[in-house]
Parts: C-alpha cells; structure tokens; sequence
C-alpha cells in the first residue's frame, strides 16, 4: 500500500510540476540555456510563453536568425489581435500563400492593416524584417520607445520588441482594445504618395497626400488601358473632364457616387488607397456601350465667351451668363457633349457614342475660354473643342490663349485642334503658304501638348478643293466649316456643318436650334 501512495505522490508531483512549468513558462530551447549568453534571453521566454513567437518542433528557438516578413505578419496578428474583415477573399493577393496555409489568415490580416505590403509579383513573404518597418510599426502605434536593434530582425530581437511593446502598454495603462483600436484606425490614416508606392512594391519617400485624381495618374502609368473608348463615359461623371480619371473609371479604377461625382480632389485613407490599388488585379465591372448609329449631330460654334461691345456682331460673342445657363440647359434635356474625335470614331470605326451626343466647338482661342470656358465645362465634367491659333503674333496677343494656357485646357480634359497659324483664308492663299499654315499649326500643337492633332477648323469658313485635299495628306480627320445645320457624315468629314450660337438667343431658343 505504501508503494502504491509513493508512486501516486511521484506522479501527482510530475503533474504539478508540469502544470507550473506551462503556466509560468516553457520547457527550455535547446539553444537558449543561459540568460548569461543569449541575447533577449527573458523576452524570449516571455513572449514564447504567451504564444505569440514559438519554437521549433526540433526544440531550438534560433534566436539569432532572421525574421522573415511572414513570421513577422503572424507576430503582429497575434500580438495586436488583428482580425481580418470580409473585404479581402481571394488567394490572387498572395498567390505564393496558398489559402490552405496555417499562416494565411494572419498574413491576410496584417495584410488588410497596412503592415505589409499586398501584392506577391512585389512582396516575398520570405524576405527579411527591417529595423524600418519595425521603427514605422512603433511609430503608427504611437508609442515611444528607443530600439536597440540591428537592420536585419533577428527572432530573438523580435521577441524583445513584442515585449517592449507590451510592456509600455502596461505602463502606460492601456489595455488592449485601445492598442488593437490604435491599430484599427491606421487604415483610416490620411495616405501619403508613400503608403501608395509601398503598396506597389517601390520605395519612395513622399508625404504628399493621395487623391484621386494623383492615384489614377500613378496607377494608369502602370497598367495598360483595355477599353480605348473610354471617352464615352465622361457623360457619366459630373464633376470633372479630365481624361485620366475618365480613364481611370472605364478601366474599373474608381467609383463614382450616385450623383455622378468622382471627388477628383478627395485626400484618401490608407483604407481607400489599399481597396483602389487592389483593383488592379480585380477591377469594377463596368458595363460597355452598345453600337447606335448617331447620324445628325449638332457642332455648336461659338467664339468670344464675353459681353458684347458696342454695335459688337452678335454672332460672335456669347455672355458669360448665358453660356453658363446653356451649358446647365444641355444637362438638363439629357444632352452630353462629346469631341469631333469621338464623333470621327462614331462614324468611321461604329465606336459608340452616348444618346444625344453634341459637340462645342470655340473658335481662334480667346483667353475667355481658357479662362471662364474651360473651366465651366470641367466643372460640370463637359467637354469642349477649342480651335487654336498658333502663330506668335496671336500666342502674344493676352487677348488669346498662349501655350500654357493651351497646355492648361487640354489637361482639362479639352480637345485642341488646329485653326492655322494666321488666320488665313484659303480662298486668298498660295498653295504653298497655305500647306505651311495647316502643317505647322498641327506640328507645333503636337510638340506642345505631345499628341496628335487630328481635327481642324476654317478661319472664315473658308475651304477649297486643294484645302481639302492638303488636310486629308496632312493626317487631318475632320474640318468644320460655318455652314448652318447638323453635321452628318454625308457631308464629307471635311465639310461639317455647324450651328452658330447668337448673343440674343434665349434658352428656349437655343434649345429649339439642336
């Protein structure tokens, strides 16, 4: 009987022994014996005994070796309790981690918190921690601690900055709901051009922050456009014209709100920017146009957008009032503007066009419509054809646009086309003088704004056969003219047609002349 109650003692203390053991620490690593030798040998043990960095199935903790960027996404998840939400749900994010992978959910939640960078093509889960991203790590959780660590993270090095961590927080008497909600709330932090760089594999320091209009250049630099009508859905979007955003919308890049509203100037959250930068493996669904044949179209003339002088001509200048009522009178009965581009394709190429299209075209380039024009087009998200003069004595001139003004209104979102270089007209013109003015005009708009010029308009209305034949050579598309009416392609595309808008049109008026 004695035997029997020797042998239970020695067992019930085998027990306790291993319950002490479990509950205030871990068996020994086989290569972390001597607090004496090891570095961090206490954090360790400490962080070992929550769980949070463990040891290998052979027994060694390898302290000295270098933390790797997956291990370094299961340590935060564990330590700040990170939880994955619902917005992320595909493997395409990390194809070199399989789904079925024990550490896929703890990569995918530092993922979704801004800790490591998403995308596989640019980020190795087995590449080495920093000292920097643990410094940018102490810094987002706003604490202030002096690392001594070395650049590369070592496990052992890791497990001391857990540890500091925690132990600040126990300091400084947060719990950790508020540690976990500071590391929530990053994803709400305004972005910088940095997090975006990050999270597209570069490096580069830039505090700037992000915005729509700024992500949409960055991320269309970097991919290649599969919808090359894209100008079709500036209809679409009210509060700007500018090509890059439409761009950027077409392609599945952006949203627009139910009033149509892209908030080019929006600064976004890192949580914006990571959901934006994901559609470029995963982009919005946007429905393309159908082919409906467009066959008479209104090209609207105008050219001075100002008050009328004195015994002025009145079929030259348009109030600022006015015109801005027109523009609102045109949205409102459903009209959309679009470019002679646009209308060329729809013609010749079947490239849709959206119902009730209408083209404005401005003649000579008055500063008034780089300075009111432009702007109240863009501002509704309408676009313009401005017919440019492009000889010194007219860029000289501060009653005419000059080559920034130009530059300005096409990165607008406004179509440049050429009008010559001095006003002539082809009617009174030599051959040759003639071949110069249509040539250089294009030439010099092509070199100022680095695209090609394909639309054309005659000073004066004026056009002849050898006029027509030199634009068809010259790569000219279309050419309007000041004949009354509805363009249609029957006319011939350098024969357009065009309705002039009068001073004293009344909306009524102007709306009864499309």
């Amino acid at each position: 009987m004695k035997k029997y109650k020797k042998i239970l003692l020695i067992t019930l203390l085998i027990i306790i022994t291993n319950l002490f053991v479990h509950a205030n620490g871990i068996e020994k690593f086989v290569d972390v014996q001597d607090e004496g030798t090891v570095l961090h040998y206490e954090s360790i043990y400490k962080i070992a005994n929550r769980g949070i960095i463990t040891g290998y199935n052979n027994g060694f903790f390898e302290p000295n070796k270098p933390l790797s960027i997956l291990e370094y996404a299961v340590i935060l998840t564990r330590t700040l309790e990170l939880e994955r939400s619902n917005f992320i749900s595909n493997s395409k994010i990390t194809p070199d981690l399989p789904t079925t992978h024990w550490a896929y959910d703890y990569v995918m939640a530092a993922i979704e918190h801004g800790y490591i960078s998403p995308f596989s093509n640019l980020l190795s889960l087995h590449k080495t921690v920093t000292k920097n991203n643990v410094e940018e790590l102490v810094s987002d959780l706003g604490l202030e601690l002096v690392l001594h660590v070395s650049d590369e993270i070592t496990r052992g090095e890791m497990s001391y900055i857990v540890n500091q961590i925690l132990t600040h927080k126990e300091n400084k008497k947060l719990d950790m709901p508020t540690l976990i909600e500071t590391s929530n709330e990053k994803l709400q932090f305004k972005a910088n051009a940095s997090y975006l760089y990050s999270l597209l594999g570069e490096y580069l320091v830039d505090d700037t922050p992000v915005t729509n209009e700024s992500i949409a250049l960055i991320l269309l630099d970097r991919m290649k456009i599969s919808y090359p009508n894209y100008d079709y859905y500036n209809h679409m979007i009210k509060d700007t014209s500018k090509g890059h955003l439409i761009k950027a919308f077409s392609e599945g890049l952006l949203e627009i709100d139910p009033q149509g509203y892209v908030q080019p100037y929006k600064e976004l959250t890192r949580d914006d920017v990571y959901r934006i930068v994901k559609r470029l493996e995963e982009p919005l669904t946007v429905a393309r146009p159908q082919y409906v044949e467009r066959r008479n179209i209104p090209i609207l003339m105008y050219h001075e957008i100002n008050t009328l002088p004195k015994n002025g001509p009145t079929g030259l200048y348009v109030s600022k009032e006015n015109f801005s009522l027109q523009l609102d009178a045109l949205q409102k009965n459903g009209y959309n503007t679009v470019t002679m581009e646009q209308v060329y394709q729809h013609w010749k190429n079947q490239v849709p066009l959206p119902e009730n299209p209408v083209v404005l075209t401005f003649d000579d380039a008055y500063i008034s419509h780089r300075n009111f024009a432009t702007v109240e087009l863009s501002k509704r998200g309408m676009v313009g054809t401005f017919y440019v003069i492009m000889g010194e004595f007219y860029l000289n001139d501060p009653w005419y646009v000059n080559e920034q003004d130009i530059k300005e209104m096409y990165e607008l979102g406004m179509e440049i086309g050429s009008h010559t270089l001095n006003h002539i007209d082809s009617r009174n013109t030599r051959n040759a003088v003639l071949l110069e003015e249509y040539k250089e005009s294009k030439e010099r708009l092509e070199t100022l704004l680095g695209t090609d010029i394909h639309h054309f308009c005659y000073p004066y209305g004026a056009s002849t056969q050898y006029a027509l034949q030199t634009l068809n050579e010259l790569g000219y598309r279309t050419a309007v003219k000041t004949t009354y009416g509805k363009a249609n392609k029957n006319q011939g595309y350098y024969r357009l047609s065009r309705i002039r808008i009068f001073y004293t049109d009344t909306i009524n008026a102007f709306l009864n002349r499309l």
